[in-house]
């Protein structure tokens, strides 16, 4: 099994050596399974940059270049073709979704993944195969 974790899922990593139940999913499943969406990285990029300068952006963006995107490598998960195609399908089926929601949700379709999240009700989507960590044991 494959695994498309939220952003919020990859953002509990930089917490550090938190003990959590994602925690223990993490250990429980296999690194090569766990992937990323280019969409989740632009997200935690995004709130990186917009912290004030001070040690905590510092910190946040350490643990992005030198930690999460060499712990991805080839694991990130580019939106293309046929993730643009089933995020269509989707807006068609549920309009008033939020637009970076239903992209995920897509490139979670399109190459049959389970989405990994805490947000489930953010992606309640007719064919999506959504998992919960931080309620799942």
């Amino acid at each position: 099994m494959r695994y498309l974790l939220d952003t919020c899922v990859w953002s509990e990593g930089a917490k550090g050596d938190v003990a959590s139940p994602v925690a223990a999913w993490f250990e429980q499943t296999d690194d090569g399974a766990r992937y990323a969406s280019v969409l989740s990285l632009a997200e935690l990029q995004y709130v990186i940059l917009r912290l004030p300068d001070g040690r905590k952006k510092m910190q946040l963006g350490v643990w992005f270049e030198t930690a999460l995107l060499p712990e991805l490598g080839n694991r990130i998960v580019g939106f293309g073709e046929a993730e643009a195609l089933a995020w269509a399908r989707l807006r068609v089926s549920y309009p008033n979704a939020p637009h970076i929601d239903a992209q995920i949700a897509a490139t979670a379709l399109a190459n049959e993944m389970t989405l990994v999240t805490r947000n489930v009700k953010d992606f309640r989507f007719e064919g999506v195969l959504v998992m919960n960590p931080w309620e799942e044991g």
